[in-house]
């Protein structure tokens, strides 16, 4: 799969929420991926 990192971020311990404005980055699918001690979950968002 082709594509670019639109967010990348680090956060401290603790910090257990994030909210992402992704109004400009147009219609299309897009994956989540959030990696917290070593382990990573990734979701698929489809943007209209």
């Amino acid at each position: 799969m082709l594509g670019n990192t639109i967010v990348s971020e680090t956060r401290n311990v603790g910090y257990n929420r994030e909210t992402f404005n992704l109004e400009n980055a147009g219609s299309g699918v897009y994956l989540i991926s959030v990696t917290i001690n070593g382990d990573t979950q990734t979701e698929k968002v489809i943007l209209h």
